[in-house]
């Protein structure tokens, strides 16, 4: 690559085609009318209008934001933002129901982010917030391509952290819930995407292309070559991880497109990870030659 007078190097941009990921979709739940009868039926009151309104806008927000089909530049950073801001409001009902929410008796239905005629329902708000933590991270790692295009990259590591920290937030609420003799939920009753090796992957992808921003970064700002070689680094080795991971026996045909008899099966997902590593590894080389130059 070539090189400017202050020494540094302009690579190809690793996240100029970032590796996006699809939204999970969802059915309509009436959460507002389960939490109003639930609040009658324990008080024995008719609950006040400010409670009424509370639950009525959580019904909306969700409304709101199962309509989201497919993210854009136009609303990736507000559904994002919304998303996230209504993982919070199921969180804190969630503590202060009885098992999760589950006498609620709503049923939450998602459907699987890559194979979406497979659907998953479960009676709980954990599930709720599972699923809503997966569509937030989708939404931080678009936001955050967006933000790498132009020119952006504190952003864009910023917001790939917060992504990696949904993956890794959905992780540990699903880890608990199918462990032990007698799991809340049975493992194999979960949607793939969903599974505990596959948030790791996902989790450690957006760990990398926020390495790899963090890199993109310290070139902008003239960092020695001996750093953004251990950034560079650091961003393939991360990259190989979910590789790993996701081209594994259990999982490559899982996140390959299936085909047709008109449309042969589509591994591009799984190639535009192999690519980023390979990019990644060769961009550490050349900063670690530059470095001993």
């Amino acid at each position: 690559p070539p090189s400017d007078a202050a020494g540094t190097r302009d690579f190809p941009p690793l996240m100029s085609a970032s590796i996006i990921l699809p939204l999970k979709g969802t059915k309509p739940a009436e959460l507002s009318n389960a939490l109003l009868s639930y609040y009658a039926d324990v008080t024995k009151s008719r609950p006040p209008e400010a409670a009424a309104a509370a639950a009525r806008t959580l019904d909306q927000v969700r409304e709101r934001l199962s309509s989201i089909k497919a993210l854009s530049d136009t609303t990736a950073d507000a559904a994002a933002t919304e998303l996230l801001a209504y993982e919070r409001q199921l969180a804190a009902l969630a503590r202060r129901l009885d098992n999760a929410g589950a006498a609620l008796n709503v049923r939450f239905i998602w459907r699987d982010a890559f194979r979406p005629k497979q659907k998953v329902e479960k009676g709980d708000l954990d599930w709720e917030r599972v699923c809503t933590l997966f569509n937030a991270a989708a939404a931080l790692g678009y936001a955050a391509s967006r933000a790498f295009r132009r020119g952006a990259q504190a952003d864009a590591f910023k917001q790939l952290q917060r992504a990696a920290g949904c993956f890794a937030a959905a992780h540990d609420m699903v880890r608990p819930a199918i462990w032990g003799l007698d799991p809340r939920w049975e493992p194999a009753s979960l949607s793939p995407d969903l599974g505990l090796e596959m948030l790791s992957a996902l989790r450690d992808l957006m760990l990398a292309q926020a390495q790899h921003a963090f890199h993109q970064k310290a070139v902008d700002e003239g960092t020695s070559p001996s750093v953004r070689a251990k950034l560079a680094e650091q961003a393939a080795l991360l990259f190989g991880a979910a590789l790993r991971t996701l081209d594994s026996q259990e999982l490559r045909d899982y996140v390959t497109e299936e085909g047709s008899l008109f449309k042969p099966a589509d591994d591009s997902w799984l190639r535009r990870l192999r690519a980023a590593e390979a990019r990644a590894r060769a961009i550490a080389q050349e900063e670690a030659a530059a470095a001993a130059a």
